[in-house]
C-alpha cells in the first residue's frame, strides 16, 4: 500500500537534517541559559577559586558544544537504539524529583503536538517493516531526551546539573514542534499509515468489515490501494480525479457513489461492493479518515 517515492537512505538522511536543525537550536538555547546562570552565580561569588571554577566551566562547556552535539546525534543514529539496555530516568538525572519532572514534561510535550508525535512514531514503525535501515523509535522524543541526558555526563561537573534541569524544564518543550515537520516530509515521500482499524478480523478467510459495513476482500484491497493513490496525488498537487457538482442531480447519493466506483475499481463486479450507495460513500470516507489520522 505504501509507495515510497525515494530511498530509505535518503529518508534517513533528510530526517537527520531536519532533526539536527531543530535539536541544535533547542540545545543552543539550553546552553545559553546555563551559561547565563553560571555567569550570574560567578558574579555573586566572593571566593576567587570558586569564581574561577565557574568561569572555567563556562569556557569548557562552550568549546565542547560541537563535540556534545555530535555525540548526541551519533547516539540517536545508533542502529541498536532500542536494543540498548535503557537506564531509568533517575539514573540519568541523578535526581528522582528531576526524573519525575522529566516524565511529566515528556508526556506534556507529546500531548502538545496534538498527535503529531504518535503519528510520526507510527510512520517510523511502518518504515521499519519495509527496511532494516531505519530503527524503530528513530528520533522519538524519549530517545532524544535519553541521548541528551546520557551525553550531559561529559559536560563540566559544575554545568551538568543546571544543564539537566534547564533541558527538562525548557528543552523538551522546544523540541516537540519538529514532529509536525517530520510528518509533513514523510507524507510527501509517500509514507502513508497502515490501516489498523480497517478490518474487523485478522483472519483473511473471514469477510472484512469497514466502518461496520461488511465488504468483500477484493473490494477492501482495491479501495485501500486506490484511496492511497488518490491521496498521494492530491498531496502532490496533481490530482487525476475530480468531482464537479454542476447540477442538482450531482448532489445525490447514487450519483456520487457511481463516481466513487468509477474512480476506485470500475471493473470490480457489483457483488463485491456494499449493497447501498450510502454505504459505499461511508466506507470510502472511513478509509480516508483512517489514512489521514494515521490509524491511531
Amino acid at each position: 500500500m505504501t509507495r515510497i517515492k525515494t530511498t530509505p537512505e535518503q529518508i534517513k538522511r533528510e530526517l537527520q537534517n531536519l532533526v539536527e536543525v531543530s535539536l541544535h537550536e533547542a540545545l543552543r538555547r539550553v546552553f545559553s541559559r546555563v551559561e547565563k546562570n553560571l555567569f550570574n552565580q560567578a558574579e555573586n561569588v566572593r571566593e576567587k577559586a570558586a569564581r574561577k571554577a565557574l568561569f572555567s566551566a563556562i569556557a569548557h562547556g562552550r568549546t565542547g558544544q560541537k563535540k556534545f552535539y555530535q555525540a548526541v546525534f551519533q547516539q540517536l543514529l545508533d542502529p541498536n537504539i532500542e536494543q540498548n539496555a535503557p537506564k531509568q530516568w533517575f539514573e540519568l538525572t541523578q535526581d528522582r524529583g528531576a526524573a519525575l519532572k522529566l516524565e511529566d514534561n515528556l508526556h506534556a510535550a507529546c500531548r502538545s503536538t496534538s498527535g503529531e508525535h504518535a503519528q510520526y512514531l507510527a510512520r517510523i514503525h511502518h518504515l521499519t517493516e519495509l527496511t532494516d535501515q531505519i530503527p524503530d523509535g528513530l528520533y522519538s522524543l524519549e530517545a532524544i531526551a535519553r541521548a541528551v541526558l546520557e551525553q550531559s555526563t561529559q559536560l563540566p561537573s559544575l554545568m551538568q546539573k543546571p544543564f539537566v534541569n534547564i533541558f527538562i524544564e525548557q528543552g523538551v518543550r522546544q523540541i516537540s514542534p519538529i514532529y509536525s515537520i517530520l510528518n509533513d516530509y514523510l507524507i510527501q515521500v509517500g509514507i502513508l499509515p497502515t490501516l489498523k482499524r480497517l478490518t474487523s478480523s485478522d483472519n483473511s478467510s473471514e469477510t472484512p468489515a469497514v466502518g461496520g459495513i461488511t465488504s468483500s476482500t477484493a473490494f477492501v484491497e482495491a479501495m485501500i490501494d486506490r484511496v492511497s493513490e488518490l491521496l498521494e496525488e492530491q498531496i502532490s498537487g496533481e490530482p487525476t480525479a475530480t468531482f464537479d457538482f454542476d447540477q442538482d442531480s450531482d448532489w445525490t447519493v447514487s450519483h456520487f457513489s457511481r463516481f466513487i466506483k468509477q474512480q476506485i475499481a470500475p471493473d470490480l463486479p457489483d457483488a463485491h461492493w456494499p449493497a447501498k450507495p450510502a454505504d459505499i460513500i461511508h466506507v470510502v470516507g472511513v478509509t480516508l479518515a483512517d489514512i489521514l489520522n494515521d490509524s491511531m
